[in-house]
């Protein structure tokens, strides 16, 4: 039905894919600044949760579209239709990555949970680019409170720069010059050590600690 004449259709519109593209629409004249219509407030009010309209510009996945359980069912449906075309899980580089939003972004996780810190927001910490310099390093707590100039404990601080290092490492992207401290790398050496020797057999380590242990039969 929706084919051309000249291969035996009716050239009707696809009122299903017409009827996503209308909806589209929508949420690109929400999301930007240059539409000043009133019908925003009502988005606003039932997006007030999720800070409006940041949870269109984040990375959300399908998924967790569906738990965030607006109360208008016509802006959840448009949550989850953005979500399905806009979600990815994987990024060409790191600058493209890190042109990315941290909020509601499945990538950037704390305690297996996307995160959203609103005073983060209000002062201006939007992107990831936000926290890195221009030398490609993740920015420094000092550099931060300077930059930003609002109050936020270290511990915040490292637990929002740290998921997104984590992120960068499932992506098996990279920050040009930075290496992990030598100090770092002898505690994960002695954790992985540590765990290791705590997965052997207790019969084994009770009965072998202090002589080798004897060649296996054939």
């Amino acid at each position: 039905m929706t084919a051309d004449y000249r291969d035996g259709g009716q050239k009707i519109l696809d009122i299903i894919e017409f009827n996503k593209t209308l909806k589209i629409s929508q949420i690109l004249k929400y999301i930007s600044n240059d539409c000043k219509s009133k019908w925003k407030c009502f988005f606003d009010f039932h997006l007030s949760k999720v800070e409006g309209k940041l949870v269109f510009l984040g990375n959300l996945a399908p998924k967790d579209a569906r738990k965030l359980y607006i109360k208008d069912d016509f802006i959840q449906e448009l949550i989850e239709l953005w979500t399905d075309l806009n979600y990815t899980d994987s990024f060409a580089s790191q600058a493209n990555f890190s042109a990315g939003h941290i909020w509601n972004n499945l990538m950037i996780r704390i305690a297996g949970k996307t995160i959203f810190y609103k005073h983060w927001a209000n002062a201006g910490v939007m992107k990831i680019n936000d926290l890195i310099t221009s030398d490609s390093r993740i920015i420094s707590y000092s550099c931060f409170k300077d930059k930003f100039c609002f109050p936020v404990s270290f511990l915040g601080f490292c637990g929002v720069t740290s998921a997104i290092r984590s992120a960068m490492r499932s992506l098996k992207l990279t920050l040009p010059g930075e290496k992990i401290p030598e100090n770092v790398l002898l505690q994960l050496n002695s954790s992985k050590k540590t765990k290791s020797s705590s997965l052997q057999n207790p019969y084994q380590q009770k009965v072998y600690s202090s002589r080798e242990k004897p060649k296996e039969m054939d």
